[in-house]
């Protein structure tokens, strides 16, 4: 999905994100971000929220999407928030648009 809208970066946090990388390229991401750091090990999304934060900071993205879980839509919606960002929740579909991704 994210492929229609541009180069996909991923992002992957916690023990083993290092191997994670290699698995989300094969699945398509052009780049991917890791921490391993060990926060991501409790169920904290503060942390979470804090790492995507500083990935849209580094990559600028057209749009980012989140898990669609419970954890996920708290990590979304906390990220809005810290980046002005409007947000949608439990999409099945997405394509470019004119004026961005719809």
């Amino acid at each position: 999905m994210a492929r229609r809208i541009g180069d996909p970066v991923a992002v992957a946090l916690g023990a083993g994100a290092g191997e994670t990388a290699g698995v989300l390229g094969e699945h398509g991401a052009v780049k991917v971000l890791t921490s391993d750091a060990s926060e991501f090990a409790e169920y904290l999304v503060v942390p979470k929220v804090d790492a995507l934060q500083a990935a849209v900071e580094a990559v600028s993205p057209a749009a980012v999407l989140v898990v669609s879980s419970a954890e996920g839509k708290e990590i979304a919606a906390r990220l809005a928030l810290r980046i002005g960002s409007g947000i949608i929740t439990d999409a099945t579909d997405l394509e470019a648009g004119e004026e961005g991704p719809v």
